[in-house]
């Protein structure tokens, strides 16, 4: 124990020593009070006078102070602490506690062995774990802000004790999603609900805008409910009976289809059934009724409507059946994710229908003509001739629909796991959460509240995922998708790539994969790498979100509360 209390004190001084430093050059003084081996910066040896303790504790054994300060003498503090660490005592003391000191010096069941471990062997651990000072400050935030911050209090139920301070470091949500127990797989969605379908070589159509009637060819029309695929629906003839059928699809004959990883994506007009007697055409207009057979009275209107419809193909679809559904896109958990969340929200792009011909498998979608914010930024480029991304007041709105989207879904228990610039399409000025092919469902238990003892609401509470494969688009991978090797929070890493997103709505640049020299500039020093750039007028509260968002320690990760309530966002309006 007291050997702990020496180290811990010891990180302190070397903290505080280097803000001396730093305020000395300030003001072109020279600091004597004993010079360092690295690069001239003060060594202050430490003495017991420098050292709180514990009530009831006794001063630690000289030896380990002489052992510390010679140490201390040979190196180098630049190896030690960052240029520019500015700290409060409640955050040293954090600091020290746990994010600092190696495992062997914060072990509970070493606290009372210290007499018998070898002194050297310890301070030889300290030294080399004494790189995570700097990790960790890098994975912290870098602007300092008052919004989420809080100073230590006394140790309240569930909160992790500190061994060496009597305190307790502060309390993220991420802790609550460690305790709630070890970490699972996702959940699996409902099975999804498709309606049978087929393929229409041609059907009657009349346009009522010119009044003419033609033929639309190769349309998807819904047979009815799944108990009609033994053929009820076909005529003695074998012909397909369109009496039945209500609403059909018909892909526009001039528009190029888009390539999917599955099928491709196509646009198509929406037509509805309508019989001649119900008005709207005239009995003595000429129509070939011999190439309608039985269904010469069946007249399918052209409507205003459109639609895209995501056609996948059933032989792609079974090269996945062996894997994992979470390894990749997969359109069965696509469809079944559309359904779950529903079409309530305005920011998150709901399914219509999904239709079964036994080729295909389509998802009929609502049309977004708006393009994609990736094409917003490319354009904006275009038109303003220079390589930055869109205005800051621009990238705010989209940003908050994103954030509004992102609630729907954790509201359902759901991850996305690939947002993108690509994956947010515009429909009536509105960005929608697009491409849930890769989404997952998190493991959510209830359990009571026991405070207070006169109430036992109950709270849910998620797990951590268990690796699930490297998926999602590189320049926006969170970390720890990319090394995939430790269990995850599924909303964690939805709130880095939120983040990446908005780092390229208002920089216009990406990084090509987790860790290339642009993620590294990116989240150490995100203040000083964009006025690099020439982007030097974005706000202090942005630059503070953004460096929040893409902290690379999920801990230390805002979550979609904390970014709702950030300065930047406060009271920014959703249209």
């Amino acid at each position: 124990m007291r050997r702990r209390w020496a180290l811990a004190n010891f990180l302190k001084r070397l903290i505080q020593a280097e803000q001396k430093s730093e305020m000395a050059k300030q003001d072109d003084e020279q600091v004597v009070s004993g010079q360092s081996g690295g690069e001239g910066r003060p060594h202050l040896p430490l003495t017991n006078s420098d050292i709180t303790y514990p009530a009831g504790s006794s001063d630690p054994n000289t030896d380990v102070l002489e052992e510390i300060n010679a140490r201390l003498a040979d190196c180098s503090m630049s190896s030690v602490v960052d240029d520019g660490l500015v700290l409060n005592d409640d955050e040293v003391d954090r600091l020290v506690a746990y994010e600092a000191l190696p495992s062997l010096v914060t072990n509970n069941s070493s606290a009372n062995s210290g007499d018998n471990t070898d002194n050297g062997q310890a301070i030889d651990d300290m030294f080399r774990d004494m790189s995570i000072v700097n990790d960790q400050r890098r994975d912290s935030t870098a602007v300092s802000s008052a919004l989420l911050e809080s100073p230590l209090v006394t140790t309240p139920h569930g909160h992790r004790h500190d061994p060496i301070l009597g305190q307790v470091r502060q309390h993220r949500p991420f802790d609550e999603v460690v305790e709630a127990g070890p970490p699972l797989n996702p959940v699996p969605f409902p099975p999804p609900k498709y309606s049978p379908a087929r393929r229409v070589k041609r059907v009657l159509c009349y346009n009522e805008h010119t009044q003419d009637f033609f033929f639309a060819s190769n349309v998807l029309i819904r047979l009815g409910d799944s108990e009609n695929m033994d053929g009820t629906d076909q005529n003695r003839d074998g012909d397909l009976n369109l009496h039945n059928v209500d609403r059909a699809y018909w892909k526009m004959p001039h528009k190029a289809t888009m390539e999917t990883r599955m099928g491709h994506l196509e646009k198509c007009h929406v037509l509805r059934r309508m019989d001649k007697s119900s008005g709207g055409m005239d009995d003595s207009s000429e129509v070939d009724s011999d190439s309608s057979g039985s269904d010469g009275d069946v007249v399918f209107v052209l409507t205003d409507e459109c639609v895209a419809v995501k056609v996948n193909y059933c032989d792609r679809m079974q090269r996945l059946a062996d894997t994992s559904p979470h390894s990749g896109e997969n359109p069965l958990v696509e469809i079944a994710a559309l359904q779950k969340v529903g079409t309530k929200t305005p920011h998150v792009l709901g399914s219509i229908e999904a239709l079964y011909d036994g080729q295909t498998l389509s998802v009929v979608l609502p049309y977004c003509d708006g393009g994609d914010l990736h094409d917003l930024v490319v354009e904006h480029q275009m038109k303003t001739g220079t390589r930055y991304g869109l205005p800051e007041e621009v990238a705010r709105r989209w940003f908050r629909q994103l954030l509004a989207g992102l609630h729907h879904l954790q509201s359902m228990d759901v991850c996305h796991r690939d947002l993108s610039p690509e994956n947010l399409i515009v429909k009536d000025g509105k960005a929608l959460i697009i491409d849930m092919g890769m989404c997952m469902q998190i493991p959510v238990f209830e359990e009571e509240i026991t405070r207070p003892p006169e109430s036992t609401p109950r709270q849910k509470r998620r797990r951590l995922l268990l690796p699930q494969g490297v998926v999602g688009k590189l320049p926006y991978m969170s970390p720890e998708t990319y090394r995939n090797s430790e269990p995850f929070d599924g909303f964690a890493i939805d709130m880095w790539t939120a983040g990446t997103t908005l780092f390229f709505l208002l920089s216009g640049a990406k990084y090509e994969h987790p860790f290339d020299p642009i993620f590294e500039a990116m989240t150490r020093d995100l203040a000083g790498l964009l006025p690099h750039w020439g982007i030097d007028y974005l706000s202090p509260q942005c630059i503070d979100l953004m460096q929040r968002l893409i902290t690379i320690d999920p801990r230390h990760r805002l979550t979609l509360e904390e970014a709702l309530a950030h300065p930047w966002l406060r009271d920014v309006a959703l249209s």
